[in-house]
């Protein structure tokens, strides 16, 4: 959305638990028990990979044979070198990641955004969100949570908040299905009021 800027061919987005800094990501997780949890993200990546193989046939004009390839990842970050990397035309994960940081063109976002995260999300930790950047920008709601992990958020909060603000950006509204409710905290804009525990707009 922000590279697209006004071309971007969508009314608005949200992006749930969007990660914003990758190397700030890696550089924390990699320090986070001796790097034991980077590794544990690894063999599940190194799991999925396994189990479906052949979607990732396809890519070994460009990554090489895939057994090989196996042999090599240990992290999310040997993934990322290996394959993500190679398919998308980056040197390198941390070429990538340099790259593809959002955090960077939040200024550039000039359509409704919403971002939504988690403060105890393990992976996407709280000191990468870009408070600022989002204060800044007119376009970008920023939406967090104190309980919900990584990803958390379909089981333990109303879908109906996300909708509301969708559809007061004049979006389709996404598809909601009934779920409890859990306290947010949303970061100031001029468009939002900031009840303790809810997440309310001020639709202008």
């Amino acid at each position: 959305m922000g590279r697209k800027k006004d071309k971007a061919l969508v009314n608005g987005i949200v992006g749930i638990c969007n990660p914003f800094d990758m190397l700030h990501i890696e550089e924390y997780a990699k320090n986070l028990g001796f790097g034991i949890m980077w590794r544990i993200f690894g063999d599940h990546m190194l799991k999925v990979l396994r189990e479906h193989l052949p979607a990732f046939r396809p890519l070994e004009g460009k990554i090489g044979p895939l057994e090989e390839v196996l042999k090599k990842i240990h992290t999310p970050t040997d993934f990322d070198d290996y394959i993500t990397s190679a398919t998308h035309g980056y040197g390198t994960a941390h070429d990538c990641y340099r790259k593809t940081a959002s955090a960077a063109v939040l200024c550039h976002i000039t359509k409704p955004t919403l971002f939504v995260n988690s403060l105890d999300d393990p992976m996407i930790i709280h000191t990468v969100i870009p408070y600022e950047e989002c204060r800044e920008n007119a376009n970008i709601i920023l939406a967090t949570s104190s309980c919900s992990g990584h990803l958390g958020f379909f089981r333990g909060w109303k879908l109906e908040q996300v909708n509301a603000c969708v559809h007061s950006s004049g979006c389709a509204s996404l598809h909601s299905t009934s779920y409890s409710a859990s306290k947010l905290t949303i970061t100031p804009n001029p468009k939002i009021i900031d009840p303790s525990t809810s997440f309310s707009l001020m639709i202008s």
